[in-house]
């Protein structure tokens, strides 16, 4: 179905035959998580297949729209295949069930700790959305469950290419959990320029550390 030929958009982001691959692909490691001595491998390789053929579903909503055509099949495809793929603030947004699963099954293999990442920073990015220091629709509860899921990835992989990123996650939250604070005394915020001033100590020069300095400034008395 995903070779019908469609009236032809004045850019294609998505194109069909791409689109069918990537579900032929999201349909095999489906079934080969299933069973097998790479069944766990297969599930992770669906889970970054998914997210890679979501993001080209965004490119393509951004430049004509959710409704397109194309677009609703591939939906259609992935629910067949129990894939949920739903929209959020304007966006498709994979539930990243193929991630959990797989930590379910092997919290310590070999693909945990990119597991964890995908799923700690999907939380944070889908609470703050283009702002940072956002907390509407944000509560403490989750703040703290987040932040304790941040610090342990930190504690447990302090090394891993992805802790810096992980690090101005954790910095952020700090921030915004002392937003939900009256009284004079304000720790959080305090760890929150701690954690910011470290990144920017220990990762000079990287995404993160400008990212951080810009914070800093928005969180100047």
């Amino acid at each position: 179905m995903l070779g019908l030929a469609l009236p032809a958009p004045g850019h294609v982001l998505l194109d069909p035959d791409v689109a069918e691959g990537l579900i032929a692909e999201i349909a095999r490691f489906s079934k080969e998580s299933r069973k097998g001595p790479e069944a766990d491998e297969a599930l992770y390789r669906l889970g970054v297949t998914v997210e890679a053929l979501v993001g080209l579903m965004n490119q393509d909503a951004a430049a004509h729209g959710q409704s397109d055509f194309l677009v609703q099949l591939i939906v259609k495809q992935l629910e067949a295949n129990q894939v949920a793929v739903r929209v959020r603030d304007g966006r498709f947004e994979y539930d990243l069930a193929a991630f959990r699963e797989y930590l379910r099954r092997a919290p310590s293999g070999p693909r945990a700790v990119a597991a964890r990442f995908r799923l700690i920073a999907q939380a944070f990015h889908r609470s703050t959305g283009d702002d940072p220091l956002r907390t509407d629709g944000a509560d403490v509860t989750g703040l703290r469950s987040a932040i304790e899921e941040e610090e342990r990835f930190l504690h447990d992989y302090p090394a891993d290419i992805r802790a810096k990123e992980v690090q101005f996650f954790l910095a952020v939250d700090y921030c915004r959990l002392q937003r939900f604070w009256t009284e004079p005394v304000r720790p959080y915020l305090d760890r929150c320029r701690a954690g910011l001033r470290d990144l920017m100590a220990r990762r000079p020069g990287t995404m993160e550390a400008r990212a951080a300095e810009a914070l800093l400034e928005r969180l100047a008395p």
